[in-house]
C-alpha cells in the first residue's frame, strides 16, 4: 500500500494505492452509493458488519468540506482511491 499527500496552492490531495485484484469498471460507478456492496464481496470475518456505508460516508464528509473523491482501478491492476480538500489558514489569511 502506498499513501501520498500532495499540496498545490490551496488544495491538498491524498491518494491511497494498493496492488489488489482491482475493481471492475461496472462497479466503479456505484461504489460511492449508499448501501452498495460490490458483487462478490465476502464477509472477511465474523465482525465484518459493512453495510456499504464507509465509502458513501467518506464522499459525503469530504464533499461537505468542499472537497472531492475519486477512484482509478482495473481488474488485476490494483486500485487508487483519492480525495482532495481545500486548505484554509487558521489565521484567516
Amino acid at each position: 500500500m502506498v499513501v501520498l499527500l500532495r499540496v498545490a496552492e490551496s488544495l491538498a490531495r491524498v491518494s491511497v494505492h494498493n496492488e489488489g485484484s482491482g475493481i471492475a469498471r461496472e462497479e466503479l460507478d456505484h461504489i460511492w452509493d449508499r448501501f452498495y456492496r460490490a458483487k462478490g464481496s465476502a464477509i472477511q470475518h465474523e465482525l465484518d458488519l459493512s453495510f456499504g456505508l464507509p465509502l458513501y460516508l467518506c464522499r459525503v464528509f469530504i464533499e461537505r468540506h468542499e472537497g472531492s473523491v475519486g477512484v482509478q482501478s482495473a481488474p488485476g491492476q490494483g486500485t487508487t482511491f483519492w480525495f482532495t480538500l481545500p486548505i484554509t489558514s487558521s489565521r484567516g489569511a
